[in-house]
């Protein structure tokens, strides 16, 4: 297993997210066509709940994580029914796996959920018109940001503010 880069549909869903636990690896079948694993369908994906010894999978798939992709289908938020459909077509020897520690995708599902609850801040009217406040991500996540990111970010809402003739700025 080695790590891996969040796919696109996967940085969408949780904006800004630095995935800790984010591995990819290989899906092994046996003979029959069985992989040993013991798989509980959730809204996150599979959980694995159980390894069997054979056929041999690789030792990032373990209790306690999420198979959250598999053939670059992703298993994220799908029904029951659609989840064992899109598994089912994507399941064979050699699959490649995108994996999640279950822990880390909750927590990252109930930070995501908390800012939703939160929603925007009320505008705020001043002596000299209103304030905009545009939720682009939490604090710890901005603080997180590159250097060159931040800056281009910082440019970029520069260029904005003089076209649109307001004064803006990050916090």
């Amino acid at each position: 297993a080695g790590s891996a880069a969040a796919p696109a549909w996967l940085s969408a869903a949780f904006p800004g997210h630095d995935w800790q636990s984010l591995r990819s690896c290989r899906l092994h079948l046996d003979e029959e066509g069985g992989a040993g694993l013991d798989l509980e369908a959730s809204e996150l994906g599979y959980l694995i709940d159980g390894v069997e010894e054979q056929p041999g999978q690789d030792p990032a798939l373990c209790a306690g994580t999420v198979i959250i992709e598999i053939g670059g289908c992703s298993l994220l938020g799908l029904e029951e029914e659609v989840l064992e459909e899109a598994f089912g077509g994507h399941f064979r020897d050699g699959a490649q796996l995108l994996l999640l520690a279950a822990e880390e995708l909750r927590q990252a599902k109930a930070a995501r959920e908390a800012q939703v609850r939160a929603g925007p801040q009320p505008d705020t009217v001043l002596e000299h018109g209103s304030v905009l406040h545009a939720y682009l991500c939490s604090g710890k996540d901005f603080d997180a940001l590159a250097q060159g990111t931040r800056e281009s970010l910082e440019r970029d809402l520069h260029t904005f503010a003089e076209r649109a003739g307001v004064r803006a700025e990050l916090y």
